[in-house]
């Protein structure tokens, strides 16, 4: 009971931080969608484009369990890692810090563990209710 208790607490607590993930993942394709006609960032316009169609895509995918959607998130992850990781080490090394990738690796951080462990949840329980039927 008490297990189950804790489960449903962070069931709801990572169904919200999913939902707000959702609400960025739309903030982050505008912000891309507007980069393509106004210069916003280094990155040219096709890659601001694809970047509109990977976070429209998170912010649908990213509520559900889909074990294609973990390998898909997980290179999405590794590759945010890596550019905004090098874009904070690099303005670091200019005395400058860089909030928003600060920013961006903690949220995605937070994001990708959270979608991890609540799709074990997910699946732990799905397997208890198979065993139990």
């Amino acid at each position: 009971m008490v297990r189950e208790k804790k489960n449903s607490s962070f069931t709801k607590t990572s169904l919200l931080i999913l939902k707000i993930s959702s609400v960025g993942f739309i903030a982050a394709a505008c912000y891309h969608l507007l980069a393509i006609f106004i210069k916003l960032n280094d990155s040219t316009g096709w890659r601001n484009m694809l970047f509109v169609l990977i976070n429209l895509w998170c912010a649908l995918e990213i509520r559900r369990t889909k074990k294609y959607f973990l390998i898909l998130f997980t290179v999405l992850f590794v590759q945010q890692i890596i550019s905004h990781g090098n874009s904070v080490i690099d303005n670091l090394k200019d005395h400058r810090f860089d909030w928003f990738g600060v920013f961006v690796l903690t949220a995605i951080t937070i994001i990708y563990f959270t979608w991890i462990i609540s799709a074990i949840v997910k699946l732990q329980s799905q397997a208890r209710a198979k065993d139990v039927g």
